[in-house]
């Protein structure tokens, strides 16, 4: 919807769920009704803050960034290095 310049800001869950929460009101608070987000702890500890403005709000996280997280652990393992190696 939009970008932000956060230069020399703290990227913590309470500056993000503040971006997140200032969106929703310019957007209209009953328009929207879920928030994807990747599932860094920032991110999780900023979805607590924005479903506490937002009860009825549904969060989830990025579902195409969930597999790729889970292949970039797999991949890490020495079985699956070694098989990626050769």
């Amino acid at each position: 919807m939009r970008s932000v310049d956060t230069s020399g800001y703290t990227k913590n869950a309470e500056y993000v769920a503040a971006l997140i929460i200032t969106d929703i009101y310019d957007l209209g608070c009953t328009r929207v009704v879920l928030v994807t987000t990747n599932t860094c702890s920032t991110m999780r500890k900023a979805w607590s803050i924005v479903e506490d403005e937002f009860p009825w709000m549904m969060i989830a996280p990025c579902q195409t960034h969930c597999p790729s997280l889970l292949l970039t652990d797999v991949s890490e393992l020495p079985e699956a290095a070694q098989v990626v190696k050769e």
